[in-house]
């Protein structure tokens, strides 16, 4: 479909007829999710459903210490790729977080990297699996609305990296499963909290209809 028929649309045809089975994990991966966090989840998944939907209260299949491993393991194999990439006299131009993370990168093993694709494999069809079992899936993008800025994680919340904070998200990286951001409300001190909404493999569509719907019901 070309661009300006898509634009065409009336507003009315992206309302789905069909009710919507909402999976909802308000506690998301990783840190404790703020009060904020959980009530823009719930909001959510309360306009998603309307009179005639379902909200069904889910378990991820999986942990934040599987999720939290494996993408490091991914994400020191590709830094590595980019400083083998970069000219050695411009190496130290490198962010210092990616450089170090390089270093742990050249260091894995042919057989490490074996291990993690299948690991990769097994935890996809886990995710898919579970979230075919419904129409969307909602849960925090973020556990707390923004930190301080110039930092990459909150130091006073014992946190050493921002793969500790941001389980949520890359997920479905992982698991490459279509996911979306949408900004749902504000925290109690004025900043964006948003809402992550993720469907089954290929399923774009459904996510694109939720957020139309939350879009056009959300006055934030």
């Amino acid at each position: 479909m070309a661009r300006h028929e898509f634009e065409r649309i009336p507003v009315a045809r992206w309302r789905r007829k069909k009710p919507l089975r909402i999976g909802v994990c308000a506690a998301g991966l990783g840190p404790e999710p703020s009060e904020d966090v959980r009530l823009a989840v719930e909001e959510a998944a309360t306009i998603l459903a309307g009179s005639n939907g379902s909200i069904i209260p889910v378990t991820l299949p999986v942990t934040f210490d599987e999720v939290r491993q494996l993408i490091e393991i991914f994400w020191a194999r590709d830094s590595a790729m980019d400083w083998d990439r970069t000219p050695a006299d411009r190496r130290h131009l490198l962010d210092p977080g990616l450089a170090e993370m390089a270093q742990s990168g050249l260091r894995l093993s042919a057989v490490e990297m074996a291990n993690a694709d299948y690991q990769r494999a097994v935890l996809a069809s886990s995710i898919n699996v579970f979230l075919n079992s419904f129409d969307v899936l909602l849960m925090p993008a973020t556990p707390f609305a923004a930190f301080d800025i110039g930092q990459d994680f909150p130091v006073e919340m014992g946190m050493t990296s921002w793969l500790d904070w941001a389980a949520n998200l890359y997920l479905f990286n992982l698991s490459q499963s279509p996911a979306m951001s949408f900004p749902m409300r504000r925290s109690k001190a004025g900043l964006p909290i948003a809402v992550q909404i993720a469907a089954g493999k290929y399923r774009d569509a459904l996510i694109l209809e939720a957020a139309m719907r939350l879009e056009l019901e959300n006055s934030q």
